[in-house]
């Protein structure tokens, strides 16, 4: 952009879009939904990590079954 073109803008006016400059956006839910399901499925894999390593420890005892059922 030259002085002469700089002197002469008129940034009040409305301006043509650029090509590939005003690209359209993503709206912000669903932005938002696609981190919170992010999220979720990151602690899911964590958590299923934390029983895996914490399962493989020798004194890891497995949950009483409710009730009085027999399990197994």
């Amino acid at each position: 952009m030259t002085l002469l073109d700089a002197l002469t803008a008129k940034p009040w006016l409305p301006q043509p879009p650029h090509p590939g400059r005003d690209a359209p956006r993503a709206p912000a839910a669903n932005v938002g939904l696609r981190m919170l399901l992010g999220v979720i499925a990151m602690l899911f894999a964590l958590f299923a990590v934390a029983l895996l390593v914490r399962a493989r420890l020798p004194d890891w005892q497995a949950l009483p079954c409710p009730g009085r059922r027999r399990c197994g």
